[in-house]
């Protein structure tokens, strides 16, 4: 127990030699500490909270303006009471003192003049020591129960009951992920508790520590006070305290010891779930990225992860340039789990691998019909924009249409190249559908083989070479040509007159002997930018 006014009022140096003359209300105050006063500007000297401060104002006596101005001072270091050894040199007490003291609930008490501080200091000395003594040793019995309880596999309810009992609150204890786990309520009332947005603003808090987090990250949000637990900068759970503001020292002391058995309890929860967890690692492996399996064996894996394969499936993939740590990974595929409940035409999985997120659309092809393709486009915008304000520079890449399940590794290879191919040639987009891109896979069967070389030498190379001799930029002059409609177009672009674009394209024609204006030549430079745009996408890959 702390020590309070009260307790060293019953004291028998006190008992029979002073009396409370103001401040009664704060006679529950605690005190950590005691002083002597006896220079104008003790207050300075004051670094902690809970002082007991014994003085006979020898230096200011007859003074009372700077005995109350003193007194102002010392309310506002947050001492726990004062006394005033009466008749040594002050005879009156001030009535200003009194009242001041009774508007801050800070105790005054006058004391006997032939009591000595020593005698007085001794004795609240030895009641603090005693208090700590008594509070480590009642904390160290807490340790052996607790020590006792996590060795013969207590339940996680008995801990909150021990936190719900010794702090005489109601407690809740979630997991990271929102699920309550256990809880011990001491008063029951019919009001409803949001805890799911109190739980959503911890997390976007957790998120902007920069550092990891540490045992005394608490939190307050309206009537209740929160404590995660924490293991290896790992936030396993929370411990909600219902209506509890104020803690003695005892009882944080006793709070920090159980949240870290409670952490424990977690953690070794937790390791069971990891081992299921790993399980599941392994499945996904297999399925996304052992492209020897057939499509029977990868059913019987995917219904292991509990989905129920359809006919046909889209595999989408989605990459966002934010750096995510284990909890940020599960809310973001609950998240888009969540978006996609609504759409009960798919069976979906929905998981974190190296490459990003990875969806996986279950669907009948007769619920689709014609309009496949559209109804995936229209989904996907509208997911880009249920996570856009959330998420940086998002990219969201899919493959074709598949009905055998032995393509699910191609699926997510086809994923991957469309954001990586889509995001070189327009960066402005942010969805890329595979089906966009085959005709650049095609072409890119042709980097490094003899006929590749021969377009490279026959145009790129001519045009590189003179745009680094001269200066210029007939290289990106034809690329904007091929992918302009008109010249006019293609010269807006450049931001150069017609006139000097068609310069620039006779110098083309000079210098590859193929004239963009022919039906033959422009398909030739307009190969030959494409092949070239190919290989620096898979040189940068």
């Amino acid at each position: 127990m702390d020590v309070t006014i009260k307790d060293i009022t019953l004291i028998d140096t006190f008992k029979k030699n002073s009396q409370l003359i103001g401040g009664s209300k704060g006679i529950n105050k605690i005190v950590k500490f005691i002083s002597v006063m006896e220079v104008v500007d003790f207050e300075k000297f004051i670094y902690e909270n809970n002082h007991f401060v014994l003085t006979t104002f020898s230096f200011c006596c007859d003074n009372n303006h700077l005995i109350e101005d003193i007194f102002r001072a010392l309310i506002k270091k947050n001492i726990s009471g004062l006394v005033i050894k009466i008749n040594r040199y002050l005879k009156i007490i001030p009535d200003a003192l009194i009242e001041l003291a009774n508007k801050h609930d800070v105790p005054i008490i006058i004391l006997d003049e032939k009591i000595l501080f020593s005698k007085v200091i001794l004795d609240v000395s030895s009641l603090i020591i005693n208090s700590q003594y008594n509070t480590l040793k009642s904390l160290n019995s807490e340790y052996e129960l607790l020590n006792s309880a996590i060795l013969t596999g207590k339940k996680l309810d008995f801990f909150i009951k021990r936190i719900s009992e010794n702090l005489s609150c109601n407690c809740y204890c979630f997991t990271f992920d929102n699920k309550i786990i256990g809880k011990h309520c001491l008063s029951q009332d019919n009001k409803e508790i949001n805890f799911k947005s109190m739980l959503s603003m911890l997390h976007e808090d957790v998120l902007k520590q920069s550092a990891p987090i540490k045992n005394d990250f608490f939190k307050q949000i309206d009537n209740f006070y929160i404590i995660p637990c924490i293991t290896n900068n790992n936030i396993l759970g929370y411990i909600f305290l219902e209506d509890k503001y104020l803690f003695t020292e005892k009882e944080l002391l006793f709070l920090k010891q159980i949240v870290n058995y409670i952490s424990i309890k977690l953690m070794s929860d937790s390791l069971i779930e990891s081992e299921k967890e790993n399980s599941r690692l392994y499945t996904l492996n297999k399925i996304f990225y052992d492209n020897s399996l057939s499509s029977d064996i990868i059913n019987k894996n995917i219904k292991i992860l509990g989905i129920e394969p359809k006919s046909s499936y889209i595999l989408i993939l989605l990459n966002t340039e934010r750096d995510t740590n284990t909890v940020d990974k599960y809310f973001k595929t609950k998240k888009i789990y969540k978006f996609f409940k609504k759409y009960t035409e798919f069976n979906i999985l929905t998981e974190f691998l190296f490459e990003g997120i990875v969806i996986l659309l279950f669907f009948d092809e007769e619920d689709f019909l014609a309009n496949l393709s559209d109804t995936i486009n229209s989904i996907l915008q509208e997911l880009y924009s249920y996570l856009k304000y959330s998420e940086q520079n998002i990219k969201i890449g899919y493959s074709q249409k598949y009905n055998e399940l032995k393509y699910l590794s191609n699926s997510l290879k086809e994923a991957q190249e469309s954001i990586i191919i889509g995001s070189s040639l327009n960066n402005d987009e942010s969805i890329y559908g595979f089906n966009q891109y085959v005709q650049f896979k095609m072409l890119a069967k042709l980097l490094d083989t003899k006929e590749y070389f021969v377009f490279y030498n026959k145009i790129i190379s001519p045009l590189l070479t003179y745009d680094k001799n001269n200066k210029l930029d007939l290289l990106n002059t034809l690329k904007v040509c091929v992918e302009s409609n008109t010249l006019n177009d293609a010269s807006n672009k450049l931001f150069i007159h017609i006139n000097s674009l068609r310069y620039r394209m006779e110098k083309i024609k000079s210098l590859t002997g193929e004239d963009f204006f022919t039906s033959s030549g422009r398909q030739t430079l307009s190969n030959a930018i494409t092949l070239y745009n190919i290989e620096k996408i898979y040189s940068k890959d």
